[in-house]
Order: structure tokens, then sequence, then C-alpha cells
């Protein structure tokens, strides 16, 4: 086989170029920090990689749910456990008022602390998370749900679960209803003792202690269900951050260029260019002198 010119500068043009392309590819690696930058540097790679990223963001985003349910159930928990609070120094209230030697003018001033009980737990009933009401059900943009006018209190709200989702496939309810509220007989119970102490009725004002041992019993159950939602929770946000940081790992396994090894080639090519160029070169120079000989 005849080797003409053409051939001799065509091939030395192309491995010039493939030198170059090399170049680049390590040069864009050192640049980057990223073995892989676009499709064509590794299709079944570049897959995975996008794969791992969208389960990253999707992850993210359960994260940034879960961030939001904790809040409104530590809002409630917190709520709930100022409530019973406020239910246990009633029932030391009722204990002190059970004495037979209180007169009348005793049993004002505890009413009006029973009173003052009722005001904190109806605020506290109506507290809020981010500005949605956490014990109205799904209307959670109810100013107050609860409301007292000195003798009666009503509810507006509803008895409706709110449902969160923090992982795929994985939903929890992460409130207590109002509805709920008004069923450990709380409200009720403080009212009757307020009127038992209003009219002086001490076998009534006896009966309120026992009443609101079992009220505080009521609610306790409440948080504790709301504790184990929390535990749900925080079990899954762990879960998923391990799973983000394993998902990191695979991620930078993939993609993140390995610098000295990529300074390495880079210098390898680099001189293979250098050489192709000088090669070129002399070939070029032996071409024209062979021509004007």
């Amino acid at each position: 086989m005849r080797i003409t010119d053409t051939m001799v500068s065509r091939n030395l043009l192309y491995n010039i170029n493939n030198s170059r392309e090399a170049m680049n590819v390590y040069q864009n690696q050192q640049a980057s920090g990223k073995r892989l930058n676009k499709v064509s540097d590794d299709p079944v790679d570049y897959t995975k990689i996008e794969s791992f990223k969208n389960a990253i963001v999707n992850n993210d985003q359960y994260l940034e749910g879960i961030n939001l349910a904790k809040g409104f159930l530590d809002v409630s928990i917190t709520s709930l456990e100022q409530i019973n609070e406020g239910v246990m120094t009633a029932k030391e209230i009722a204990i002190k008022a059970s004495d037979l030697s209180q007169t009348q003018e005793d049993y004002d001033v505890f009413k009006d602390q029973i009173d003052d009980i009722i005001e904190d737990n109806i605020a506290l009933s109506n507290s809020t998370f981010m500005g949605n009401s956490v014990f109205s059900g799904t209307k959670t943009d109810i100013e107050n749900a609860f409301m007292y006018n000195g003798t009666t209190i009503t509810y507006s709200g509803n008895d409706k679960k709110i449902n969160r989702k923090i992982a795929e496939n994985y939903y929890v309810d992460i409130n207590i209803s109002g509805r709920e509220l008004l069923n450990t007989s709380m409200f009720q119970n403080l009212l009757d003792l307020k009127n038992a102490l209003s009219s002086g009725e001490t076998v009534k004002i006896n009966e309120s202690i026992d009443l609101l041992n079992t009220v505080s019993d009521n609610l306790t159950k409440l948080n504790s269900s709301l504790g184990s939602i929390k535990m749900q929770v925080e079990n899954t946000e762990n879960r998923i951050n391990t799973a983000n940081l394993n998902l990191k790992s695979y991620l930078s396994n993939l993609e993140d260029a390995d610098m000295a090894e990529a300074i390495t080639q880079y210098k390898s090519e680099e001189t293979a260019y250098q050489s192709a160029l000088y090669a070129t070169s002399n070939a070029i120079n032996l071409n024209i002198l062979s021509f004007l000989r």
C-alpha cells in the first residue's frame, strides 16, 4: 500500500485532535471536580446520577414536610401539657376548697382562680403554629375555635384529622381536634367546679376532685398519642437522612473526579499532544523541502 503525504498529514492531524480532546476532558474534570459533565461522558452512569439526584430532591421535600409536622406536633404537645397543668392546679384548688372551714368569701377567691384557669386553657386550646390553629380539626384558618363568655364555652372547629405525607406511601395524622379536647370533659368539669364554688356546694366541690383527676388522665392519653406520632415522624426523618447520606455517597463515587488521576492523565495527554505537534511540524518541513528539491 502506497503511503501518500495526504494520508500522513491526515493521520497526524487526527492524533493531534484526539490528544486535544482528551486534554479537554481532563481539564474539565479538574475545573469542575466532576468526572461526568454530560451524558456522552458515560450514558449509563449519567442516568444513575440523575436518578440519585431526583431521589435526593424528593427526600428533601419530605424532610421539609416532616419539619413542619414536627413543629405542629411540638406546639400541640406543649399546649396539652400546659392545659393539663391547669387542670391539676384546679384539682389542688378543689382540695383546698373541700375543707369545711372555708367561708363563702374563700370560695369566691377560689372561683376567680378557676375562672382564670378556664381563660388560660381556652387560650391554650386556641394555640397556633405558623398561623394555623392546632386544635380546630381541619378548619385551621379559624382564629379562635374556642370561645368563652364567662358562663359557656363554644367550639367552632371540626373533628377531622390533619393527614400529612412524610415519606413515599406513608401518611400520619398530626393533630388532636378540639372535639377530642371537649370529650375529656375538661371544660365542663372546670365550669361545674366554678359554679359549685360560686354557690358553696361542698358535695359537688368534693366530687370535682376525682372528676378532674380523670380529666388529667384523659389529657395525658391524648398527649401520649401525639408523642407516639412524633416518634414515628422522627424515625422516618432519621431513615430519610440516612438514605440521603447513602445517595450522596453513591453520587460522589459516580460523579466526582479523581483529581490526582485527572492531573496525571492530563499531563500524559499534554505530552502526547506536544509530541504530535512536533512530529507534524517535522513532516510538513520535510514535505516542503522535498517539493523544493
